[in-house]
């Protein structure tokens, strides 16, 4: 999704993959694009003020996003990419101008160690807020560990060292924090990157070996979560080093030598529904890591569904609000869709995802522009993306709250073509999903 969050997640671990994964050229320039891509698209969550909205064109400041964007962006300078002129700056001062405001309540000073620790890495570090968060007595274990590292890049050791030792490593976070995109592996990726930071190397390999298996195991990980984890593990690897791979691998009896230096080699086999397998002989004189993975597509009609948390309906009507029948429509029938979306728990869920895909023979109708305009806006939108072949919708929900979404859809080609389902999620919380199955339906004349 277009947040500023997830953009930013998309394209961050993408600056250090060439320093710890072997590339050849066409990877090498399809991130290149990516980051260019990113850094060009969050030039339009940044507010006058220097602060970065969640989505593009909202009203208020997102506090963690714009630590987060602008961290992504002072790394991908330092890289050597080019960022809008007078980005820094501005960014700079909201920083310095925030942190000298900020105040402590129950759960905001995360909030500020993050910001201070941004300000560090972009070399205008703010002492005087970096002292007075330390002298809180309240800090988090995260915002101790966020403060340490701040204070190593500015080469205040002593600061660091003591605030390191009254961190506690293994203590038992909370699942989710809803604030900062928050979570167990996020903040254990951040506690890599500061001890990582301060050349606790021992201390380091040990929390990198958890992130590693965490991440390759089954269990859900939001954006956040998977973009500091690829961060993190990549700086440890490169401040290590390694001696590289030196494979040899046999596949439908060719024979192919993998020689990097780097710590990761990707090679892609081109496999069919058959069974198979291929052989590797590692001829280097260190230990090497082999992971199997396959991707591939369920074919149309065999989409898995999914319910928990979260309850949907979708039917379709007449511009006089009559029902239709979707599965045979004349061509040129405009229809509307609604959706009904209900959180069936007693908690509130934020940051909920609806994509509404259309068939390729529909089109959407942008009531903005029509005469559909004057249906009733539905004010619990956040925000609203538009696609050619599909509509998103994001926002929150009340405990047991429904909400309801109109579509105004033209059945435009004649033909038959598979209707996808809707799919509804909470876009850091798997927990809460739905997912409905798709039908064929046909555009008569």
């Amino acid at each position: 999704h277009g947040c500023v969050e997830q953009t930013t997640s998309a394209a961050f671990p993408q600056l250090h993959l060439a320093s710890v994964v072997d590339l050849n050229s066409n990877q090498q320039k399809q991130i290149s694009h990516n980051i260019k891509a990113a850094i060009n698209k969050l030039g339009y969550y940044q507010k006058a003020n220097g602060g970065f909205s969640y989505w593009p064109g909202s009203g208020s400041v997102n506090d963690w996003g714009t630590t987060y964007a602008g961290h992504f962006m002072i790394e991908a300078e330092t890289a050597g990419y080019t960022v809008p002129i007078s980005f820094k700056s501005n960014w700079i001062a909201y920083q310095k101008r925030v942190a000298k405001q900020w105040r402590y309540n129950n759960y905001n000073d995360l909030y500020q160690a993050y910001r201070l620790y941004s300000l560090a890495v972009a070399g205008a570090p703010d002492l005087s807020s970096m002292n007075r968060l330390r002298e809180n007595a309240n800090l988090s274990n995260d915002s101790k560990l966020r403060l340490a590292a701040a204070y190593a890049l500015v080469g205040q050791n002593k600061a660091a060292e003591e605030l390191l030792s009254k961190s506690n490593i293994d203590f038992k976070p909370q699942k989710y924090d809803y604030r900062t995109y928050g979570s167990p592996q996020r903040n254990r990726a951040m506690a890599l990157e500061t001890y990582t930071i301060m050349k606790k190397d021992e201390r380091a390999r040990q929390i990198m070996e958890e992130l590693a298996k965490n991440l390759d195991s089954d269990r859900y990980y939001n954006t956040q979560a998977l973009a500091y984890s690829f961060i993190a593990i990549s700086k440890y690897a490169n401040h290590v080093g390694g001696k590289g791979v030196n494979v040899s691998y046999t596949f439908n009896g060719k024979t192919t030598t993998v020689s990097s230096s780097k710590s990761l080699a990707n090679r892609d086999l081109d496999i069919d529904g058959k069974a198979t397998s291929f052989t590797v002989t590692n001829t280097g004189d260190n230990m090497i890591f082999i992971t199997n993975a396959m991707t591939g597509k369920l074919p149309v009609g065999n989409e898995k569904t999914a319910q928990s948390k979260l309850n949907a309906t979708i039917t379709y009507v007449d511009k006089e609000g009559k029902p239709i029948n979707v599965s045979k429509v004349n061509q040129g029938t405009e229809l509307t869709a609604i959706t009904t979306i209900t959180n069936t728990t007693g908690s509130r869920i934020e940051d909920v995802a609806l994509t509404q895909i259309l068939p390729s023979g529909w089109e959407i109708v942008n009531t903005r522009f029509t005469d559909y305009g004057a249906v009733e806006a539905n004010t619990s939108i956040e925000y609203t993306d538009i696609k050619d072949d599909r509509v998103n919708y994001y926002f929150d929900l009340k405990a047991r709250e429904t909400l309801t979404f109109k579509t105004t859809i033209n059945a435009s080609y004649l033909g038959k073509y598979y209707l996808p389902g809707i799919q509804c999620e909470a876009m850091y919380d798997n927990d809460y999903i739905v997912r409905n199955k798709g039908r064929w339906i046909e555009v008569v004349r």
